[in-house]
């Protein structure tokens, strides 16, 4: 019989609530810190002491990776590095949630905290994805121009 761990419930979820502490950089490179995935069906703004907020509103689950415990909420707040991923999205017409997973970590950085935070997708890149066919269109379109140039100057032209 398999032990599945039971998730804890938090009023929100963030890189504080999860590990448990303000994050502290490694030195040797990228620290991982939580693995966060979500549907996010809003968002909310608001201000506090530290200045303006954003805040993701649906159905989250984030996982500590020093101890694997789960936890789960209806509020996200996520590092600006992923939340300008996910924010666009929502504000589309129609838009009737976003599905997200990330790997979220800090790296020393000469900022006032002293690190900086990383973020990656958990899922690969669709080849449906438009922002993946966009570049890979750009990519073909600039080998085009960059043959012709080259074969141009073979040519004396």
């Amino acid at each position: 019989m398999s032990t599945v761990k039971k998730p804890s419930l938090l009023s929100k979820i963030s890189v504080k609530k999860v590990i448990g502490k303000r994050p502290q950089p490694d030195e040797t490179g990228t620290k991982w810190l939580m693995q966060v995935a979500g549907i996010a069906t809003g968002f909310k703004t608001g201000e506090s002491d530290y200045g303006e907020w954003s805040a993701l509103t649906g159905s989250f689950q984030a996982t500590n990776l020093e101890n694997d415990r789960v936890y789960r909420s209806g509020k996200c707040f996520l590092p600006v590095v992923a939340l300008n991923m996910i924010l666009p999205a929502l504000e589309a017409e129609h838009a009737t949630g976003v599905e997200f997973a990330f790997n979220i970590g800090v790296v020393s950085a000469e900022t006032a905290t002293g690190y900086e935070y990383v973020c990656e997708s958990v899922f690969e890149i669709s080849e449906n994805d438009p922002l993946q066919m966009l570049t890979s269109r750009i990519n073909k379109e600039e080998q085009k121009k960059l043959g012709n140039e080259s074969a141009d100057k073979k040519k004396g032209k």
